[in-house]
């Protein structure tokens, strides 16, 4: 599901309050790859960094699976240490596979500079289908 979905919502922390954030992620190599502009969320993420991504993707009403990501959010940086560098490079390459656009002049929304990687710590889903119903 996180691999053909690329359209979610984010649930934090903000100011001592549950918040719930549409975005377009990437799902690649175990980690969940989103880019925002630059607000007051980001300094929730920081004092704050677990979240819950949850994606549903329907065939129907009574026919749906979900996916509900629980993990913890990371600012990626273009500077920093190595280790830091290379991480935001490869979030940037991630990003690109979905909007190859993305963080260049070209940018279909340049206000969107702000990378934020999801470690997932725990993964579940549910799933809903009338396929198996007697008829």
């Amino acid at each position: 599901i996180l691999a053909r979905n690329h359209v979610g919502q984010l649930s934090f922390i903000a100011s001592g309050k549950p918040e719930l954030l549409p975005l377009h992620f990437v799902y690649a190599s175990r980690r969940i790859v989103t880019r925002t502009s630059f607000g007051p969320r980001c300094s929730a993420w920081l004092e704050q960094p677990n979240v819950v991504l949850g994606v549903v993707e329907t065939d129907g009403l009574l026919d749906w699976r979900s996916v509900v990501v629980h993990g913890t959010a990371r600012i990626l940086a273009a500077n920093g240490s190595r280790a830091d560098r290379s991480d935001y490079w490869r979030a940037v390459d991630i990003v690109r596979a979905l909007i190859p656009e993305a963080l260049t002049e070209r940018d279909p929304t340049p206000e969107r500079r702000v990378l934020l990687e999801i470690i997932p710590t725990e993964i579940s889903g549910r799933e809903a289908s009338t396929r198996f119903l007697p008829r």
